[in-house]
């Protein structure tokens, strides 16, 4: 199996959010923290993009915020070398003016959907072949609430892969979105209320 991370890529994000802070909003809406697999990327992702709500991002910014909400994240960065392995990692005068952030994201936004569908599956398997309670780290007290658990797993896997396919939807317009739900679950009709609000 391949690697299912991309350092450059999640690397060039950065570098864009932080050397072209207008790309902010549009990485922000589309990415999460949890699409990082590198965890100083994904304390930095996270700590930008309060940061630019505030102001400017800068690397001693990044660090006090840091130092101020998210303790084990401050310690990771400053492990690595704080402010200036912040400048030295992601500042670069010569990054394009318009960077093209929208492949990249897309190419995150995969590989975090893979996986996680390889996590789950291999929580799956796992109870499956072991009988062990994850959360508990230890032997179900019977098969029912392991088949139970089993099924809990299996719909959150698949809520994740309708959600991926919503969100490499989200450009063709609610109404195809609307349509695909209702495909997917014949249930989802809505409740009338045209009786609360005659013309």
């Amino acid at each position: 199996m391949s690697e299912l991370h991309s350092f450059s890529t999640e690397r060039y994000i950065l570098k864009s959010m932080y050397n072209r802070p207008k790309t902010i909003v549009e990485i922000s809406q589309k990415l999460k923290p949890k699409d990082f697999y590198f965890y100083p990327y994904r304390i930095l992702f996270t700590a930008i993009k309060r940061l630019s709500m505030e102001g400017d991002v800068t690397p001693d910014g990044i660090m006090t915020l840091l130092e101020s909400e998210n303790r084990e994240g401050y310690n990771a960065i400053k492990g690595i070398g704080g402010s200036d392995a912040i400048e030295d990692e992601l500042g670069d005068f010569s990054f394009p003016e318009n960077p093209s952030v929208q492949e990249h994201i897309s190419i995150m936004q995969s590989l975090s959907y893979r996986r996680s569908v390889v996590e789950a599956s291999e929580l799956i398997k796992n109870m499956a072949e072991t009988n062990i309670n994850p959360t508990k780290d230890e032997q179900f007290e019977n098969m029912e609430d392991l088949d139970n658990s089993i099924k809990e797993s299996i719909n959150s896997l698949s809520l994740s892969i309708v959600d991926n396919q919503l969100n490499q939807h989200a450009s063709d317009g609610l109404e195809e979105l609307l349509d695909m739900i209702i495909e997917k679950d014949e249930s989802v009709m809505g409740i009338s209320i045209s009786h609360e609000y005659p013309k």
